[in-house]
């Protein structure tokens, strides 16, 4: 069936039979019969439509290259002509060059094309990685003598423009082909690996107006395009968005950096400090022991400094940030990077970073300090386990110091950019299993602006870091059971969760059980079938979200709660009552259930084995149901919650902590580490 419908829509073409002729490449499954059928079927059905030559290659999966290439054949009484059997093995990458397909289907002549044709490819002839094709078909007296081309590494290319940073979190670039091809972009984060994506800008940047601008991206050099666009959780007003765009020159590819219209000062301007920085801070690679100035302790299972405040620096920081996926830092390197960042003369040489992460590390020192005397001064010195602050450029400060991963991106993880999707809130996400030792764990964080003279923040002003805090689980059950009386009583249980249904805190729930070990976190779906499923039926409240999410293509299916929901949600019928509301400034919302009389059941249908939907193909929005996941390729079925252009997009998918291990040559074995604060537990006999 196939096969004649791929020759009827040839013989509805015409073409030039002297320049070019039409091809078709058929592979089965190789059984013998099967062959045997499809040869007979080419023969009688060729000449019923037009005349052309038909060259069929059999592969088996056994037999050998001579019996693939003769046997199949011997059993049918049709006249055909000899053709050519490429012989694969899956072993080998370079099994199909270009030069064994020339010979086979580059019969007669080759219409002339002068122009470089570029292309994107899951994996190069010499790389397993996505590469980018570039090649030329070569003419000697108008004759065709083969083709020249570049193989150049795909993710190495688009590395600048996925990390692109212009100093606040409102601000990413994308690149796609004149065709509407995405061919790098934030949504599709997946370095140092990056795969070749075929889909359409109109499917990732939803407001992006590519139609109207089509012809102006093949006739004009750059441009400007505003926008009117509104955040797809509801939670903040419109905002202006402009997108600037350039034609990369010579070849078919557009760049565009989106941002808000509102542009804050110009951060090139500012002066720089001129202060030693080595007097608080310290580079990450505690381990190379590039000052003697301060001592080394263990936290947890991380090697840091209590004496210093630990700078790290993000790939994205650096002009070439695949480098820092690819090469190992040495010691030479580090101490080339934390010269030129405690540079006070401004003489040594930038060794790759961007322009502006000295003039960042130098305005956010003044965090040492504070971060020092909160250490030894504050109120919970042993349940505050790490600080730390990040800026969209990369840079990373944290307390203590620790030795940090190489391939740590701190934009990328929940923290922050949960605290960017709600500035001026303190978001609490968690509770994580912490990689350095300390158990359970949830963090704060909170967006800063750029300091204005005389003048207040409005929530729509560039975010310029995001600082934050690791503390125990066990610190927010002390904080409910401190602050709430009635969560001491029996039969009342309280409990925290998030934006989206997340519990962090549940005074009810074991934090080393089971249940919270899904690889989703515990969901108040879980835990809570029947308040779920009440509260669904109240839209102004909770909303189920369906979205896409393209670094991992799945198609996600989620809860967003109000925020900014005012009320208090109670029920005012049933066995089993609750209140539920809003923690005011923060993400999360406090529950309270009286469970005195009976319980009341209710079910949420949840997949025990993955986070696959048990049915991808329908999904009511007031129907409970775990929050899930399924393969974007589902969209495909007409059954599914809209058309995909129609559906909000996803962030990025949040990626594992990377523990760091240190490079032990420059340690002293038989000198061991002592924990950086010992804890003494008779002296917490009094407390929960």
């Amino acid at each position: 069936m196939a096969l004649k419908v791929a020759y009827k829509v040839i013989a509805g073409r015409k073409f030039d039979k002297l320049r070019r002729q039409p091809m078709i490449i058929f592979i089965s499954a190789g059984l013998e019969p099967e062959l045997l059928k499809n040869h007979d079927m080419l023969q009688k059905s060729r000449n019923r439509y037009f005349d052309t030559r038909v060259k069929l290659f059999s592969f088996h999966t056994v037999d050998s290259e001579w019996s693939i290439s003769k046997n199949p054949f011997n059993y049918s009484d049709a006249i055909f002509e000899h053709g050519k059997v490429i012989w694969v093995n899956m072993t080998n990458k370079e099994c199909l060059p270009l030069k064994s397909l020339m010979a086979i289907f580059g019969g007669g002549e080759m219409s002339k094309v002068d122009e470089i044709k570029f292309r994107t490819v899951g994996s190069g002839y010499l790389s397993s990685r996505a590469v980018l094709l570039v090649s030329k078909q070569i003419y000697v007296d108008d004759s065709f003598v083969g083709f020249v081309g570049v193989e150049a590494d795909l993710a190495e290319l688009v590395a600048p423009v996925v990390f692109y940073s212009s100093g606040d979190t409102t601000s990413y670039a994308f690149l796609f082909s004149l065709d509407g091809l995405v061919v790098a972009h934030p949504h599709f984060l997946s370095l140092p690996t990056i795969r070749a994506v075929s889909m359409h800008i109109s499917m990732v940047e939803k407001h992006f107006p590519f139609s109207e601008w089509k012809q102006s991206f093949k006739t004009r050099n750059h441009g400007q395009i505003l926008q009117l666009a509104k955040t797809a959780d509801g939670n903040r007003t419109e905002t202006d968005i402009i997108y600037y765009w350039k034609a990369v020159q010579g070849t078919p590819y557009i760049l565009v950096i989106s941002s808000k219209e509102r542009v804050s000062v110009e951060r090139s301007n500012r002066p720089e400090f001129s202060d030693v920085l080595t007097r608080s801070l310290a580079y990450h690679r505690l381990d190379l022991h590039l000052s003697k100035d301060f001592d080394l302790c263990l936290h947890g299972k991380m090697l840091a400094s209590t004496d210093r405040v630990g700078l790290y620096l993000a790939p994205r920081s650096f002009k070439e940030p695949m480098k820092r996926f690819l090469v190992t830092e040495s010691k030479r390197t580090a101490q080339g990077f934390w010269a030129f960042v405690s540079d006070v003369t401004r003489l040594i040489t930038n060794p790759g970073l961007q322009l502006n992460i000295r003039r960042e590390i130098c305005a956010l020192r003044e965090m040492a300090s504070e971060w020092q005397r909160l250490a030894k001064e504050g109120q919970y010195p042993y349940s505050v386990l790490r600080r730390y602050l990040a800026t969209p450029s990369g840079v990373f400060l944290s307390y203590p110091a620790v030795l940090m991963n190489q391939h740590f991106d701190p934009v990328q993880r929940e923290w922050f950019q949960r605290a960017a999707r709600h500035p001026s809130k303190v978001v609490i996400t968690g509770p994580v299993v912490d990689p350095s030792g300390f158990g359970h764990i949830v963090s704060l964080s909170h967006t800063v602006y750029e300091g204005k003279a005389a003048a207040m923040h409005h929530i729509g002003d560039p975010v310029v870091a995001v600082l934050g805090l690791d503390v125990s689980l066990t610190f927010l059950f002390k904080m409910l059971y401190n602050h709430l009386t009635v969560c001491r009583e029996i039969g009342i249980d309280c409990f925290l969760f998030d934006d989206r249904g997340y519990i962090v805190a549940h005074n009810n729930v074991h934090p080393f059980g089971d249940v919270i070990r899904r690889q989703e976190g515990l969901h108040i779906t879980h835990r809570e079938p029947f308040i779920a499923s009440e509260i669904l039926q109240n839209s102004e409240f909770v909303r189920k979200v369906v979205c896409l999410r393209f670094s991992d293509r799945t198609v996600q299916r989620m809860y967003i709660f109000n925020t900014s929901f005012e009320d208090v949600m109670k029920n005012s019928d049933g066995c089993l009552k609750y209140q539920i509301a809003v923690v005011p400034q923060t993400n999360v919302f406090l529950a309270i259930v009286n469970r005195s009389c009976h319980k009341q059941s209710a079910f949420c249908p949840c997949s025990v084995t993955d986070r696959r939907c048990l049915n991808c193909y329908r999904s009511e929005a007031t129907e409970c149901e775990c929050p899930c996941e399924c393969p974007i390729d589902s969209l495909q079925c007409p059954k599914i919650d809209g058309k995909p252009t129609e559906l909000p997009i996803c962030p990025a998918a949040v990626k594992d902590t990377l523990l760091a291990s240190p490079d032990m040559q420059f340690f002293d074995v038989n000198t061991p580490l002592l924990q950086c604060k010992e804890i003494n537990c008779a002296d917490f006999k009094t407390q929960a």
